[in-house]
């Protein structure tokens, strides 16, 4: 089975949701790169190193926590905007928040989605075939 992005991008700083999500992806979708990142500023230094020079047509999945230390999620994405890789992202929030503010903060941004942690499969099987056209994911 082939997969609708060529990277996946976890930023997080917990390692549990990190690792849970990276399995659930590895199980759709094992030929995958993913990269589990705890901070905005290795994921934006990363996120450069791996699709600067990409030339496929692929796109790369990042899902981003708002609540970080350093740079929290919407910092990120305002640091996003002035590198050239942001064109080759499609961009989902991933978060235990579902404070009001937040949700509408996040409209402001070219997002593809917001979703409330932890994800299951059947959240991630919904939220690839909506967004990236899949018909048929073995779970």
């Amino acid at each position: 089975m082939h997969p609708p992005f060529q990277r996946l991008f976890l930023i997080d700083d917990d390692a549990i949701c990190n690792y849970l999500h990276s399995e659930m992806f590895k199980e759709l979708f094992p030929n995958i790169e993913i990269y589990t990142l705890s901070n905005g500023y290795d994921a934006l230094d990363q996120l450069k190193i791996r699709c600067e020079e990409d030339s496929s047509d692929y796109t790369n999945l990042v899902l981003l926590d708002i609540k970080m230390p350093g740079i929290d999620g919407f910092e990120f994405l305002d640091k996003l905007k002035d590198l050239s890789v942001k064109n080759k992202l499609s961009i989902a929030i991933l978060t235990t928040s579902s404070h009001a503010k937040d949700k509408q903060k996040a409209e402001n941004y070219d997002l593809i989605g917001y979703l409330q942690k932890p994800l299951s499969f059947a959240k991630m099987e919904e939220f690839v075939n909506n967004e990236f056209g899949r018909k048929e994911i073995s779970c």
